[in-house]
């Protein structure tokens, strides 16, 4: 469709090369802000990041919008136990591990970002 084809346009303009090619077999990077999405996007915070997502195959976005940092996981039935049932062990370890890598990531880019202004 047309459509598609403006968005590709669009994504190829816009998608940042990063300096690791094994992150970015993970992670499209799209910026319109080169400059902080370099500051923000350091060696330390991608390992992370890739490290999160080869270990639990739950796919990680971040963004950046007006001055706020958005984490985005996606998974099925997030945070959402059955109704009168005990939620299983699986289950509930992947909710720890997206709420420690939450907090883990938070901490890293709010080391990263006081140098930054986002």
């Amino acid at each position: 469709t047309d459509q598609g084809k403006f968005l590709n346009t669009i994504y190829k303009k816009d998608k940042l090369e990063m300096d690791s090619q094994e992150f970015e077999n993970y992670f499209d990077v799209i910026s319109t802000n080169n400059i902080q999405t370099l500051q923000v996007l350091t060696p330390d915070v991608m390992n992370m990041l890739l490290k999160f997502e080869q270990e639990h195959n739950i796919k990680v976005e971040l963004t950046i919008k007006k001055n706020k940092i958005y984490i985005r996981f996606h998974c099925k039935k997030f945070f959402t136990p059955p109704v009168l049932s005990i939620m299983d062990y699986k289950t509930l370890l992947r909710d720890y591990n997206i709420i420690n890598f939450t907090f883990d990531i938070t901490r890293a880019l709010i080391k990263t970002t006081a140098k930054t202004k986002i």
